[in-house]
């Protein structure tokens, strides 16, 4: 049997959710792609994402496509990331709304933040490391 307080933590984490559609990381936090991606597992893993109400899906999926430049930003006003394919792309597929996404274009970014190595950086002409490299090439 769970020990886990299935509606505390579904609670909890609703607190997080941000006018802006997405998670933050507490309650009363602006909305991210790493903690949006982790508020909505959760309530997955729990069983319990049909907690979000119809209007808080919408603004969620809204939210995850408004971060799509040509790859992901993980905040409006900030730098396409690769790590964000990942985090924002399993939000949408989570969603039920990954094919709402330009792939093809989230593709070309990734390429571009590949180096002569064959890693991957946060994005062009940045130096790979293995986080990019796996969330570039997880998302």
């Amino acid at each position: 049997m769970s020990r886990i307080d299935v509606l505390a933590a579904e609670h909890y984490i609703l607190q997080c959710l941000t006018y802006e559609g997405g998670f933050g990381l507490r309650p009363g936090c602006e909305a991210q792609g790493g903690s949006t991606y982790c508020g909505v597992a959760a309530l997955t893993l729990l069983g319990r994402l049909n907690a979000l109400s119809p209007a808080a899906h919408r603004a969620m999926v809204r939210w995850c496509l408004r971060r799509q430049v040509q790859g992901f930003q993980g905040r409006p006003n900030k730098d396409e990331d690769a790590c964000y394919s990942f985090w924002i792309g399993a939000s949408l597929d989570m969603l039920g709304a990954s094919e709402l996404a330009d792939w093809p274009a989230v593709a070309a970014f990734s390429s571009a933040c590949q180096d002569a190595s064959g890693a991957m950086g946060k994005a062009a002409g940045m130096s790979a490391d293995p986080l990019h490299a796996y969330m570039g090439l997880a998302g």
